[in-house]
């Protein structure tokens, strides 16, 4: 899968790795892992801080794991997330992605009802 990410937003995301496929050069993710609730609908999402998401049906809002209240949220279209990301069904991650979302729609963000 292919899509367009600045510099600054690719290395601050992605670590580089040594392969190379075609000319290309391989990124993995350089956090621990992330939250992700899909939606099922297209949606406008503004932060408290006035930023303005926008997803398309079965796109993902995410959330860094390594966040105790959500710094950054992103969006992540739904192909993409499905071939970049692995489920982990631990419960204790179940758990804290479940308290996440419950904050999350509980914070004066507009736009998007987000549930399981």
């Amino acid at each position: 899968s292919r899509f367009i990410m600045d510099q600054e937003n690719l290395f601050s995301t992605y670590k580089q790795t040594t392969i190379v496929d075609k000319h290309e050069i391989k990124f993995t993710p350089n956090q621990p892992g992330i939250y992700a609730a899909r939606v099922t609908h297209d949606f406008t999402f503004t932060l408290p801080n006035g930023k303005i998401l926008n997803g398309t049906r079965n796109s993902y809002i995410c959330k860094n794991t390594n966040e105790d209240f959500p710094v950054e949220v992103f969006v992540v279209d739904g192909q993409i997330f499905n071939k970049l990301y692995n489920r982990i069904p631990q419960m204790d991650t179940v758990r804290n992605a479940n308290q996440f979302f419950n904050q999350l729609n509980n914070q004066p963000y507009s736009g998007v009802n987000i549930s399981f």
